[in-house]
């Protein structure tokens, strides 16, 4: 029980009770050796510091604005609820490890880097913000009510699950996605990013700056619409894209690349400004090439394949360089402005 005063441990120091807590309501509690608590760690004032690491079998209770627990660069695990309803905790460079059962958590601040490695996991009843890594090695990752994930550093689901449910996950400074993980909504704002074996998004995908490249293995699978807003995508052989609905480019710093094979399954690729300059092929089952705006250049074959699949050239300068279709039987070329450029054979089963 911590009041006041200025108290450090400079060799381990233990709760071994079955409900041995440490209360800290005052002071300043410095522990530079590991601090091992067998039930709760209670903050309602006063400061937690040190350089040593801290074990808690119970939960972690961070109430009221006045108190300050610093992780600088030690490894905190919690075996129970993170329930902190201020901005108590100061990450630092620490790893905060989840390591039992179905603890809940409630942030204010960020954390640095972030474990999920309990038999069962996590659920969030906030929005968390993870500057640096987060890591699931076992147990699940629940956003439970939809709550945003912001990630810095890379994502790495190396053993557990992640339970998406209908929430968005941003990435906003560079890093990588590390494994063939499924999301609902994902962000990219800044900074570039990387994916090793593709991942899905089964809602939509958004790319507001920054960049995301995909060059190793897998498929990068859109379940409904792609845009691009302000950042760069480059798909790279042997990856592959997949969207289901439309893929957009609407920005003048966006540009879409590489030499991955992409097909756009129901929807359309709309572009107004920036550009896409593949050199893979682009494959449209059943809707249009819509170009407003922007500087393009396909290298790759371009094929329409819907009953009513046209190109519609209103803007921008587009070059194909490679044979381009437009195989459906009412599949039309229409120009209303703009430059369309064939270097290769323009092949329309309908009307010019």
């Amino acid at each position: 029980l911590i009041s006041g005063g200025a108290t450090t441990f400079t060799a381990a120091a233990s709760a071994n009770g079955a409900t041995g807590d440490c209360t800290i309501t005052g002071g300043t509690l410095t522990n530079n050796a590991l601090l091992d608590i067998s039930n709760n760690l209670s903050m309602t004032a006063g400061t937690l510091t040190g350089t040593g690491n801290i074990n808690v079998d119970g939960l972690v209770s961070l109430t009221n604005a006045a108190p300050a627990f610093n992780g600088n660069a030690r490894t905190i695990n919690v075996a129970g609820d993170w329930d902190e309803t201020a901005a108590v905790f100061l990450a630092g460079t620490s790893e905060v490890i989840f390591d039992n059962n179905a603890p809940s958590l409630t942030a204010t601040n960020s954390f640095y880097d972030f474990t999920v490695n309990g038999a069962t996991g996590v659920t969030l009843n906030s929005a968390i913000v993870v500057t640096n890594n987060l890591t699931i090695t076992a147990g699940t990752l629940d956003v439970g009510a939809n709550n945003q994930i912001t990630v810095g550093g890379n994502w790495n689901n190396s053993g557990g699950t992640f339970n998406e449910n209908t929430g968005t996950v941003v990435f906003n400074n560079a890093g990588a996605i590390l494994n063939n993980e499924t999301f609902y909504d994902v962000n990219i704002t800044v900074g570039a990013r990387t994916c090793a074996t593709g991942f899905t998004v089964s809602n939509n995908l958004v790319i507001s700056g920054g960049s995301l490249t995909c060059n190793t293995a897998g498929t990068l699978t859109v379940s409904n619409a792609l845009t691009l807003s302000g950042g760069d995508l480059t798909i790279t052989n042997p990856v592959t894209l997949s969207v289901t609905n439309n893929f957009t480019i609407n920005n003048a710093l966006s540009t879409y690349s590489g030499t991955g094979n992409a097909t756009i399954t129901t929807g359309n690729l709309v572009i107004s400004a920036g550009g896409a300059t593949p050199t893979g092929t682009v494959t449209l089952t059943a809707g249009d090439m819509d170009i407003s705006g922007g500087t393009n250049n396909f290298g790759g074959t371009v094929a329409l394949n819907g009953a009513d699949g046209d190109f519609l050239i209103s803007g921008g300068a587009t070059t194909f360089t490679a044979a381009a279709s437009a195989n459906g039987a009412t599949g039309d070329c229409t120009i209303t402005g703009g430059t369309l450029t064939n270097n290769a054979l323009l092949d329309i089963s309908n009307n010019l």
